[in-house]
């Protein structure tokens, strides 16, 4: 009794070699139907109905290989294709996971940091009203507002980097891979 392990070896190296098991399969019949041939052929006149007879499932047997080769190779391109899908999937998946982090952060930012600058400037413009004629003062006031100002383009640099990064990843999908790559591009995609 064959175990179930050669004959799963046996369906991977199959499913690996699809060109040599059909070889072998092809050559193994023309063997038997070329002894078979001989032996009738001393024993009987044959004429050439019976020779096309004798050798036309050969035939068959190589357009049944071709149709095999065929649907391992669509079925290899199937599961390059899902492959490919998972990971730009994953990759989705990943950037929208970080996306909504960012947000959040950017969000939490804004409230925390753009809330006390807004006490800050009110309270620096009614300082400046006070003390308008007070030079140094208002020369300190200024690089306050000044400060103020850096520190809230800052917060509005990381959310238009959040903008950004959601407009790569828009279009990262725009460049969907080629369905078809060239045998180069499938030797890069499998390394």
């Amino acid at each position: 009794m064959i175990s179930f392990g050669l004959l799963r070896k046996a369906l991977v190296f199959a499913g690996r070699y699809p060109v040599v098991v059909a070889a072998v399969a092809i050559y193994g019949y023309y063997l038997t139907t070329t002894l078979d041939f001989f032996e009738k052929s001393h024993n009987t006149k044959f004429t050439f109905l019976d020779f096309i007879l004798q050798f036309d499932s050969l035939f068959w047997m190589w357009i049944t290989a071709f149709v095999f080769i065929k649907l391992q190779q669509s079925r290899e391109n199937q599961f390059q294709e899902e492959r490919r899908r998972l990971a730009m999937q994953t990759h989705l998946e990943k950037s929208a996971l970080a996306s909504s982090i960012l947000k959040d952060i950017t969000a939490q930012l804004q409230d925390t940091i753009n809330n006390p600058l807004a006490i800050i400037r009110l309270s620096t413009e009614e300082m400046r009203e006070k003390v308008k004629k007070d030079g140094d003062l208002t020369r300190k006031l200024d690089q306050i507002d000044a400060s103020l100002r850096r520190i809230h383009n800052a917060i509005k640099d990381v959310a238009m980097y959040e903008s950004t990064r959601i407009l790569d990843m828009i279009g990262e999908l725009v460049k969907l891979p080629d369905p078809h790559p060239s045998r180069h591009d499938r030797e890069v995609l499998d390394t």
